[in-house]
């Protein structure tokens, strides 16, 4: 299903393309056009920072997307995760000219990191925790180091809320990697050095046994 109600750049980039079209009318006024060019130069890159592309989300009900633009850099296994907890362990670094929105990599119900009582203290960092209809459990958190930190990835969404698969959830910003805790039993979809995009691509998979048939009598 594609998504086309949302305007192609992402919130933050408009005072920065009215600040552009500001210098520009300027520059065209007075005939500088070394500064025309400068500004052609300015919005181009405006735009690769701040795009927010449309996406088609697959039609797959356990599935877990992709929430950004990049590729991935570690697959593992881990004893305890962030829910203290067996969990699959993904790192995705971030594409500077990727989409500029986060998506929710999966359906379910906004979950609150720091009021989970077997879950992790490590909230330091911008984290989102969405459990499913089926009680699977995806923890995902937003990072950037040095300066990045100044300008951190934010949400706009609540607690208690439900979002569904690829949804628009908040802004990546100066963001370097997305870290993806999911449950242990997942099926991977994805390896290293694997291109992913935001809302598009398919990185596991849930696995829930249907219940057999009872035998007729």
């Amino acid at each position: 299903m594609a998504d086309t109600k949302h305007p192609i750049l992402a919130s933050d980039g408009w005072p920065f393309f009215l600040g552009g079209l500001l210098v520009l009318f300027f520059a065209l006024k007075f005939q500088q056009w070394w500064l025309v060019f400068l500004c052609g130069l300015y919005f181009v890159t405006a735009f690769l920072l701040f795009r927010d592309p449309h996406r088609t989300v697959p039609s797959i009900p356990l599935a877990v997307v992709s929430p950004v633009d990049g590729k991935v850099e570690i697959l593992e296994c881990l004893q305890e995760g962030l829910l203290k907890r067996e969990a699959i362990y993904l790192k995705i670094k971030l594409y500077k000219s990727g989409a500029y929105t986060t998506r929710s990599p999966t359906e379910g119900k906004i979950m609150s990191l720091n009021d989970a009582e077997s879950g992790s203290r490590l909230v330091e960092t911008h984290g989102l925790w969405v459990r499913t209809d089926e009680n699977d459990d995806v923890v995902m958190l937003l990072r950037g180091s040095g300066y990045k930190s100044l300008y951190p990835a934010v949400a706009n969404i609540r607690y208690g809320e439900r979002v569904g698969q690829g949804d628009r959830i908040g802004l990546n910003r100066l963001a370097d990697y997305v870290e993806l805790y999911l449950p242990a039993d997942a099926k991977l979809l994805v390896g290293l050095g694997d291109k992913v995009y935001a809302a598009s691509s398919v990185l596991a998979e849930y696995q829930h046994k249907s219940e057999e048939p009872e035998p007729n009598e």
